[in-house]
């Protein structure tokens, strides 16, 4: 069984994508040639770029919990993850922030830092990503691990319709399933490679969640 944040972005996340998709291919059969559903593929690259964003931001939190749970000192957290945790310590506006760390308090500190990094992530493009997960998992230039390229064309895509609406560039119905394709094998291939990166990370050598071939 994959992860819970892939199920979820498969079940739930890209049920309104796939919804406008459908509605798209019933309306063009009756006027083809228009190019009049403009809002609808539009519609769609949006709604597909916070399905993205919002797998990334399930998968950062779950894989968090589970290298959390498979540890017992901040010690043997990744040393990109210690270095991240201990200069938000240091420039916590609370000067005595650093004693939540006692005992098993490390735990909650990191999760909290972990869940306001992620309330503020709003723009999936690769530095970001990157950025997010080297911050909280350790993993040095995540984006490398997967095969899709024109991640950030896709975003930018979808900040060119959210500013400009209808004056956007038009979508055609192809480009849309292209990213929505595109978009959903790269989070399969995320989703394993997270898999073997927390297995080989942590002391249990286990996997989190099973691959999917």
């Amino acid at each position: 069984m994959p992860s819970k944040s892939l199920k979820n972005f498969e079940t739930h996340m890209l049920k309104d994508v796939n919804a406008l998709i459908k509605v798209h291919s019933q309306l063009s059969s009756k006027n083809p040639g228009k190019k009049g559903l403009g809002h609808i593929t539009r519609s769609g690259i949006v709604m597909l770029c916070a399905s993205w964003e919002s797998y990334l931001e399930d998968l950062l939190l779950e894989s968090l919990d589970y290298l959390i749970g498979s540890i017992s000192s901040p010690k043997q957290l990744p040393k990109l993850v210690q270095k991240a945790l201990a200069q938000y310590l240091k420039e916590h506006k609370h000067e005595l922030k650093s004693l939540d760390m006692a005992g098993d308090g490390w735990e909650e500190c990191l999760k909290d830092y972990a869940k306001a990094a992620v309330k503020n992530f709003n723009t999936p493009n690769l530095r970001n990503i990157d950025s997010l997960f080297k911050k909280f998992l350790g993993t040095d230039k995540f984006s490398s691990n997967w095969g899709y390229a024109d991640i950030n064309q896709f975003v930018s895509t979808r900040g060119d319709i959210a500013h400009k609406g209808s004056k956007a560039k038009y979508v055609t119905i192809k480009i849309l399933c292209m990213h929505r394709d595109r978009i959903s094998e790269t989070v399969i291939e995320v989703d394993n490679y997270v898999s073997i990166y927390l297995k080989e990370t942590t002391p249990s050598n286990s996997m989190p969640w099973k691959r999917r071939m």
